[in-house]
Formats: C-alpha cells, structure tokens, sequence
C-alpha cells in the first residue's frame, strides 16, 4: 500500500512475464500530447534485471554519488547515478537520479528509489523536481517482508 496526492490518477498496466507498471498522472494535466505520469512504479522479475541493463546488486555495492553510463538494447543510453543506500519498509533500496547520454537540457532527469524484493524488484520514480513528494509517498509505502 501506498499514500499519494489525491490529485493523481492511478492506471496499472500487465505487460506479461511479470512486469507490472502503475503510472500516477496528475488529474489537472490537459496536455493529450503528453503521456509521460508525473509518478511510475515498475515491477518485475529479478530474473530479467540484466536484460533490461539494470543489476540491483552491482548498483547497491556502488559507492554513493557514483555515475555510470548505461545501456541497453531496448533504451537509449542513460547517466545513472546511484545516490545512496537506504532502507524501504524493511527492504534494500537506493536513491538514484537519470538523464539521457547525453542529457538533453529540456528533459527533466529522473528520480527515484530502487527497492530489493527478493524474487522481484521495484523502481519508483518520478521528475527530480517531484522527489520530496516522492519520499513522502515512500515513507508510507508498505510492502511485504
């Protein structure tokens, strides 16, 4: 469970395989040409965490306010910086900030949490000018040990 804004619209989407997203979109948004929410959850196996160029471990062994460049067949290439470890409703997790490779001064970087489920894995993540709300939403955040 989890406490939001109520302005925030939830959509859930199964994509198969057990890869899950739950898009937050704020409610006073009109802009049809814009479909990016303004808060996303991701959900998936930890068993595809490589093909999707992302490694929990390798990423929570980096020391804090470490950047690398990542890639993957499916994304463009990205600066991943792992801010710090902490703990999330009793899980491994860390902070990180993302931006294209290179960045494009017109996009907002990403921010988010990466949380440790065991078999599973969850990325919540928002623009970086929405992140203390995000970390209020985190600290509400209840998940199964």
């Amino acid at each position: 469970s989890l406490n939001y804004p109520s302005n925030l619209n939830i959509d859930e989407n199964d994509h198969g395989l057990g890869v899950i997203d739950i898009a937050f979109t704020n409610t006073a948004n009109t802009d049809t040409q814009d479909s990016t929410p303004d808060y996303q959850i991701l959900i998936y196996p930890a068993a595809i965490e490589k093909f999707i160029g992302h490694d929990f471990n390798t990423l929570y062994s980096l020391p804090p306010n470490t950047t690398e460049r990542m890639s993957a067949q499916s994304m463009q290439p990205q600066l991943y910086t792992k801010v710090i470890n902490r703990t999330i409703s009793g899980h491994r997790g860390f902070d990180f900030e993302a931006t294209d490779d290179p960045p494009d001064p017109y996009i907002e970087a990403e921010a988010g949490t990466y949380i440790d489920l065991g078999k599973n894995r969850m990325i919540i993540s928002t623009g970086k000018n929405n992140k203390a709300t995000l970390d209020q939403m985190l600290v509400s955040l209840k998940l199964p040990k």
